[in-house]
């Protein structure tokens, strides 16, 4: 991997994590104050499953 595909991976993450504060604001700030509110322990198992899911799509986009 070179780092210019990591600038771009980073690039895609910013504009998809831009995407729902900057088209449902409210939305995203009751989300995000849902989510301060929730035990540690979710979070962290909420945390885990999404990099699991992220392995799991990069290696399928390798795969192919």
């Amino acid at each position: 991997m070179s780092w210019s595909n990591l600038i771009h991976a980073l690039a895609i993450f910013f504009v998809l994590e831009g995407v729902f504060p900057f088209a449902f604001p409210k939305m995203w700030v009751e989300n995000f104050s849902k989510l301060l509110s929730m035990p540690i322990q979710k979070i962290r198992i909420l945390g885990f499953s999404m990099m699991l899911i992220g392995v799991f799509l990069s290696l399928v986009a390798h795969n192919t």
